[in-house]
C-alpha cells in the first residue's frame, strides 16, 4: 500500500507548468462553528459543537418548538469549486486562466491569491455568490446563496472571454479545462454543450501533445432531476470524444451518479464495483472517486486504489475534495500513473485539511514522503 515516497520523487522531478483553462464559480466563503455550549465570558470561550450528528440531533429535538443556535465566524476565505481548485494549481505551479463571478466591477478582495499571482489571469463579469460553511469534525454543511449564478449563462461567458474563437484559442494552449460546479450552476449543461457544438470545431491542437484533460465535478447532485444530471453525464462521453476526459467524485456523488446510469441498488456495491460500473457506462479516459479515508480511480488500465491520511481533527475541511483533485489532477498532467495521482490527490488533501490551506509543490513533496500507510 506505500509508495508515497516514490510519487513524491517522480512529482518533484516532473512536477507541470502547463498553462490551465479554469471557471466558472466563485464564492465567498465564511467558515463557521456552531456553539455547543459557552465556556466564558470571552468571545472565544466555547465548546465547539462537534459532530453532524449532534447537530441533527438539536435540530430535530427544536420540532413543535423553536431553536437558537450560535454560529462563530472563524475565517472568511475564497470559495467555490474552480476558484479552490485553481487557488491549489497555481501554488504547484502551474499557469491559469481562470474565468468565473469573483467580482464586477472589481474583484472582491478574498480573491486576492489569485488575482496576485504572477501565473494567474483572471476574468470576471459577475459578483461573487456567498457560502455559509458549516464547519464539524466529521464533515460540512454548506448554506449558499446563489442568485447571481442565474446570470451565467453560455451567452454571457462567450461574451465575457471575446467570443468563440477566443475561447477557442484558451481551450488549444491549455492542457487542462476545468469548468465546475455543474450542481449550483444551472445553466452549466448548456455552456458544456455551447462548447461542443461552437468552440470545439474551432480549436486548433499541438498534434505532439495528448489531448487536452476535461476536468468535472458535479458538486453533489442531489437537488437536481435525474434527467438533469443524465444530460450532464451524457455531455461529459461527448466531450471525451474531444478531449481527455476526467470525472471526479466523492463517495455520495457517486452513488447517485450510479443510480442515474442505471446502475443496480448502488448503495450496496463495493468501491470498485462501483467504479467499474460507472467506468464501463461511461467509457471516459478516467473516473476518479475519493471518500474521506482513501481514493480510487478506473482507466482502461484498470482499478487503483490507495488509503489516505485520514485527519481525526481538521483544521479545515472545506475545499478538501478540490484540493484532491487538484492534487489528482497534477498529478496526471504531470505524467504520473492514476494510483501516484491519487496518492497525490489524498497528499494534497490531507496536507489542506491539517494546514487550513494549500501546499506548494515542495511543500506537498516533503509531506507526502512522511506517509507511511
Amino acid at each position: 500500500m506505500k509508495g508515497f515516497k516514490e510519487a513524491a520523487r517522480k512529482l518533484r522531478a516532473n512536477a507541470s507548468d502547463a498553462s490551465l483553462f479554469v471557471g466558472l464559480d466563485g464564492f465567498v466563503d465564511e467558515i463557521i462553528h456552531i456553539v455547543e455550549k459557552r465556556t466564558g465570558y470571552g468571545a472565544d470561550d466555547y465548546q465547539r459543537l462537534g459532530k453532524i450528528d449532534d447537530f441533527g440531533d438539536k435540530i430535530k429535538q427544536a420540532a413543535g418548538y423553536s431553536c437558537n443556535f450560535e454560529m462563530v465566524p472563524v475565517l472568511v476565505k475564497l470559495g467555490g469549486q474552480g476558484p479552490i481548485f485553481a487557488n491549489a494549481l497555481l501554488g504547484l505551479g502551474t499557469k491559469i486562466t481562470y474565468c468565473g463571478n469573483i467580482g464586477y466591477p472589481d474583484i472582491h478582495p478574498v480573491f486576492k491569491p489569485m488575482t496576485d499571482h504572477p501565473n494567474c489571469t483572471v476574468i470576471s463579469k459577475w459578483p461573487p455568490a456567498n457560502t455559509d460553511a458549516l464547519e464539524f469534525l466529521d464533515g460540512k454543511i454548506i448554506m449558499g446563496k446563489h442568485r447571481v449564478l442565474y446570470n451565467i449563462t453560455w451567452e454571457s461567458f462567450k461574451e465575457a472571454v471575446g467570443g468563440v474563437k477566443a475561447m477557442a484559442e484558451h481551450f488549444g494552449k491549455s492542457r487542462l479545462i476545468g469548468l465546475l460546479n455543474w450542481t449550483m450552476l444551472p445553466f452549466m449543461s448548456d455552456i458544456w454543450e455551447g462548447v461542443i457544438n461552437e468552440v470545439v470545431p474551432l480549436i486548433k491542437f499541438d498534434g505532439n501533445l495528448p489531448r487536452p484533460i476535461f476536468f468535472f465535478d458535479i458538486a453533489d447532485p442531489a437537488k437536481r432531476t435525474a434527467e438533469d444530471l443524465g444530460r450532464a453525464l451524457n455531455l461529459m462521453v461527448e466531450l471525451n470524444k474531444t478531449f481527455r476526459v476526467v470525472l471526479g467524485l466523492n463517495e455520495k456523488e457517486s452513488r447517485q451518479v450510479a443510480g442515474v446510469l442505471g446502475i443496480k441498488d448502488p448503495e450496496s456495491l463495493g468501491y470498485q464495483e462501483i467504479a467499474e460500473g460507472i467506468f464501463n457506462k461511461m467509457n471516459i479516459h478516467c473516473l476518479a472517486i475519493h471518500p474521506t479515508t482513501c481514493a480510487f480511480a478506473v482507466t482502461r488500465d484498470g482499478y487503483s486504489y490507495t488509503d489516505g491520511p485520514f485527519c481525526e481533527n481538521p483544521v479545515l475541511t472545506t475545499g478538501a475534495g478540490d484540493n484532491f483533485n487538484a492534487g489528482f489532477c497534477m498529478g496526471l498532467l504531470s505524467g504520473l500513473d492514476s494510483l501516484e495521482s491519487l496518492k497525490t490527490g489524498v497528499s494534497m488533501s490531507g496536507f489542506y485539511v491539517r494546514n487550513g490551506r494549500s501546499g506548494t509543490i515542495s511543500e506537498l513533496t516533503d509531506y507526502m514522503e512522511t506517509i507511511d500507510i
